[in-house]
C-alpha cells in the first residue's frame, strides 16, 4: 500500500513540463515605455510564453497561467498591440506578424531581455 502511494505521489508535479528559466524585460518604442503590449517568446521546439507589458513597458513571461518561465533555447519573439478590444496594431510588421526579434534563454539564471523598437 505504501508503494502504491508513494507512486501516486511522485506523479503529481512537474510532469510533461519542461524546465523553464525566468525571463523579464522592458519594451520601450521610440525611447518610451510600451505599456499593454503582449510579447510571445516561441521556441524552436515546445510551448511558447507569453507576458503582457505595465504601464512601465515591464514583462514577465508565463509558461502557464500560474507558473513563470520559458524553455531555454532560441525563440522567435512577437510584440504586438493589437487586442480584441482595440484591433488597431500600433507597431510595424517587422515586430509581430514578420518578426525579426530573437532572444536566446539560458537555463539556470533570470534572463533579462529588453526590446528597443522603432516606430516607422
Amino acid at each position: 500500500m505504501a508503494g502504491v502511494l508513494f507512486l501516486a505521489a511522485s506523479g503529481c508535479g512537474q510532469g510533461d513540463r519542461p524546465d523553464l528559466a525566468p525571463v523579464e524585460g522592458t519594451v520601450m518604442l521610440d525611447g518610451n515605455p510600451l505599456a499593454r503590449a503582449t510579447v510571445v517568446f516561441r521556441p524552436t521546439e515546445g510551448k511558447d510564453s507569453r507576458a503582457i507589458t505595465d504601464a512601465n513597458g515591464h514583462y514577465e513571461l508565463f509558461y502557464l497561467r500560474d507558473i513563470k518561465g520559458a524553455i531555454p533555447s532560441g525563440h522567435t519573439v512577437r510584440i504586438t498591440t493589437a487586442t480584441e478590444d482595440a484591433p488597431q496594431e500600433r507597431l510595424p510588421d517587422r515586430y509581430h506578424r514578420n518578426t525579426v526579434l530573437t532572444a536566446e534563454v539560458k537555463a539556470g539564471e533570470t534572463n533579462e531581455i529588453p526590446f528597443a523598437l522603432e516606430s516607422d
